[in-house]
């Protein structure tokens, strides 16, 4: 299946935890890119901690990356690969807890 460049724009502004405003003034335009905003899980962020005095909440954290659990893990990886010295952390938004990778050799 084939998408248009709206759906996928759609997706790449819900994966960079966009708000959901489209620029398009169509209607065909704007249903493809909500589209495509609304197909992405929202149950799994990617955040970037700093260090900080006090406690930290997601809610004052911008997501670097939202979308499903694999998706996550995986641009977690990427981006501190990018960023060594970044702590990037995947958070559940669900329950508002960070997700502990366990790794192959780890049980």
């Amino acid at each position: 299946m084939q998408h248009t460049k709206y759906f996928i724009e759609g997706q790449e502004a819900a994966h960079k935890g966009s708000i959901r405003a489209c620029r398009y003034k169509s209607d065909a335009n704007q249903g493809e890119w909500f589209a495509g905003y609304d197909s992405v899980s929202r149950d799994y962020a990617v955040f970037k901690i700093l260090p900080s005095p006090g406690p930290v909440t997601i809610a004052d954290l911008d997501p670097a990356y939202v979308g499903n659990l694999s998706q996550c893990e995986a641009k977690a990886i990427t981006l501190k690969n990018k960023d060594r010295q970044g702590n990037y952390v995947v958070y559940s938004l669900v329950d508002g807890k960070p997700y502990i990778y366990k790794g192959l050799d780890e049980k």
